[in-house]
């Protein structure tokens, strides 16, 4: 008796080489969760999978359930998203939001609103300018630890709920901005006032509104850098893909 198959709508999220020819692959599924498979020959220049199974595509893929990783028997592509490995300001800007997708989506935990937030951000990076890159990609890492319960207070107290102090001391420990009597308590840095504007317009506003604004590469690179650090301090991955770009916007 054959192993049951299934299809399922993905996002392809990693690669990795195995053996001669084929790929070990980490996608996010239309339901939020993660799943990693095998395509067989995938690369070979005369596979099936050729191009269907890119970084950051969309695709429509038959499995075959098996104990631990699944096997992709056939791919039909949806939406390749070529923008994305063709430019490098996008791919590098592309490459942070799928290293934490797959970091905090997991196997047995469905979270569909997550699957729509990552391709909305990646759609976004699509069709952006260069300059466009970076602060659109610190927006969806902050709106992905949002989404998985690590959003970042920017309104109010971490601590204790109340109004933050105006001289906007931030702790990526305690969660956000502190008031004065919370802040004497704990550890906390001073962040620049039109900084604190940008984290909060890069967290509460759409895509569509980032792109309209026009970014200056001194406060691009330091809401990414706040980003990585979020990310660093409560997921506790440090993304590496996000070093580089970082770079490349600091010195833009």
């Amino acid at each position: 008796m054959g192993s049951p198959t299934y299809n399922a709508t993905v996002l392809v999220l990693h690669k990795t080489k195995l053996g001669e020819s084929d790929l070990i692959l980490t996608f996010l599924t239309q339901d939020g969760r993660q799943l990693r498979a095998v395509a067989r020959g995938a690369r070979k220049p005369t596979s099936s999978f050729s191009s269907r199974l890119e970084l950051f595509s969309l695709a429509h893929v038959q499995f075959v359930q098996r104990p631990g990783l699944h096997i992709a028997r056939e791919a039909r592509l949806v939406d390749g998203r070529a923008p994305l490995r063709s430019d490098l300001d996008r791919f590098a800007a592309a490459s942070p939001i799928a290293e934490l997708l797959s970091k905090v989506a997991q196997e047995d935990l469905p979270h569909q609103r997550l699957f729509e937030l990552a391709n909305a951000t990646l759609d976004a990076l699509c069709s952006c300018s260069p300059d466009h890159a970076a602060p659109l990609c610190a927006a969806g890492l902050l709106k992905i630890c949002s989404f998985v319960g690590f959003r970042p207070a920017l309104r109010s107290c971490a601590a204790c709920g109340g109004p933050r102090a105006d001289s906007l001391r931030f702790s990526f420990e305690e969660g956000g901005y502190l008031c004065e009597g919370c802040a004497s308590h704990g550890s906390a840095v001073y962040l620049d006032a039109s900084l604190a504007q940008w984290l909060d317009l890069l967290l509460y506003s759409t895509y569509d509104q980032i792109a309209s604004l026009r970014p200056d590469p001194a406060a691009s690179a330091a809401c990414l850098d706040v980003a990585r650090q979020w990310v660093r301090t409560h997921v506790g991955v440090s993304l590496k893909s996000c070093g580089f770009l970082l770079e490349c916007t600091r010195y833009r």
